[in-house]
């Protein structure tokens, strides 16, 4: 039931007929249930994993079903306004739709559909992003192995609203305002990225540098390349530095000094802008022999091998990670983009079988790679790295603009600022 407050503000609930006009709920589906199996292409089928941050990611890890398994899969379509929400592994991550699109929800996912005569969708969205919405979340979660929010909790949520629509929408667009600014620079970064891949794969790939027409080829072990290239190992192109973790029992060794980087800090882009853990000046100590500098080009080598980052401040990673500390300023972009291209070639030096796979510091260190002339790799730094740049400046505008908002955000949500 919906109440009015004498403040003009309402007493909404997460439950159809309410807040919500819709709750699709299909997280125990599988592909084998409805008769079908996954596809190469096709519709993708999102999973809690593919949720972060407002975000889409892993592309890589999206699986996908053909048209017959979704309509079977998504009786009831997603629409432009609906809300993902995740409901463990990790429960209380939120993606907007913004335009209509085809997806499955597969493991551990809802889609809301605001009722729009009560709630405003983007409203809703940052409601559930807030720490108030975090908090109404995180009180429901059941479970201990996995712990997540059973629908029936989901449906008992309440909070309050501004009971005109209309601040409702003003109060959205202005949090909107920061996302769209983060987005347009998303976009930049993506199209920075994808030309920057683009010539690394013309002169380094197809070996279309500049003046390759007068170049002579010749035979390596890794096939034919121009004369004057070389086969080089990983560990010839930089001091190789392999992480490890504090002891977890000392809780002195954790604080908020120095970046700890993880794999997971690895999914979110081109540079380690923020980590999920810090380690505190004593834990820094302890680590002292593994040190990166900023710059240092981090590799996971554990389980999910070939993600690449760049570190932007000195920074540790944990014993999960190979980074290489490239032996000069010239060769970082060139070694960057050779290592995220090669992620797939990487694996097949995994050890361990396909459950648990792992690159040994001594075997990431011999992994062969074609480098190109010195003066080439100079030449291609002076493009790519204005590239790079632009791209750090980027995330670092779109860090202050997310803090921007996420201060706004629970004084909006809780009425002490009113639009």
């Amino acid at each position: 039931m919906t109440t009015i407050t004498k403040t003009t503000w309402r007493t909404v609930r997460l439950d159809e007929e309410d807040g919500l006009s819709l709750i699709i709920d299909h997280r125990g589906i599988t592909p084998k249930k409805l008769g079908g199996n996954w596809s190469s292409t096709g519709v993708p089928a999102l999973s809690a994993k593919n949720i972060k941050n407002g975000q889409i990611l892993s592309q890589a890890d999206i699986r996908y079903v053909d048209q017959k398994l979704y309509e079977k899969w998504m009786p009831e379509k997603l629409e432009q306004g609906d809300i993902l929400l995740t409901s463990e592994a990790p429960l209380g991550e939120v993606y907007f739709l913004n335009e209509k699109s085809d997806y499955c929800l597969s493991q551990r996912l809802f889609a809301l559909r605001a009722n729009p005569t009560v709630l405003n969708p983007s409203y809703l969205y940052y409601y559930l992003k807030s720490s108030k919405g975090q908090h109404q979340l995180m009180r429901r979660i059941s479970g201990t192995a996995a712990q997540g929010i059973r629908q029936a909790e989901l449906r008992r949520i309440e909070f309050l609203v501004p009971s005109d629509i209309q601040e409702q929408t003003r109060t959205a667009e202005i949090l909107s305002a920061f996302d769209d600014k983060i987005e347009n620079n998303n976009r930049i970064i993506k199209t920075l990225e994808e030309m920057a891949q683009a010539i690394f794969k013309e002169w380094f790939v197809k070996f279309h540098f500049p003046g390759y027409e007068k170049v002579e080829f010749v035979d390596s072990e890794l096939g034919r390349i121009p004369k004057g290239w070389e086969v080089k190992r990983l560990g010839d192109l930089g001091k190789i530095v392999t992480g490890k973790t504090p002891s977890t029992k000392d809780k002195d060794n954790f604080g908020n000094i120095y970046p700890f980087v993880t794999i997971p800090d690895l999914q979110n882009g081109m540079f380690v802008m923020s980590t999920e853990r810090f380690l505190s000046e004593q834990g820094g100590e302890s680590m002292r022999v593994s040190k990166l500098p900023a710059g240092a080009i981090c590799v996971s080598c554990i389980a999910t091998v070939g993600l690449v980052g760049i570190t932007t401040q000195n920074s540790f990673t944990n014993q999960q990670i190979n980074s290489v500390l490239p032996s000069s300023q010239e060769l970082q972009t060139f070694l960057f983009l050779l290592l995220r291209r090669m992620k797939t070639s990487m694996q097949s030096y995994a050890s361990g079988g396909t459950a648990a796979p792992i690159i040994s510091k001594g075997v990431f260190e011999k992994i062969p790679a074609i480098v190109p002339s010195e003066d080439l790799v100079e030449n291609f730094h002076k493009i790519i790295s204005p590239m790079f740049e632009k791209i750090k400046i980027a995330l670092e505008e779109n860090q202050k603009l997310a803090a921007m908002r996420d201060l706004l955000l629970p004084r909006l949500m809780s009425g002490e600022i009113r639009v």
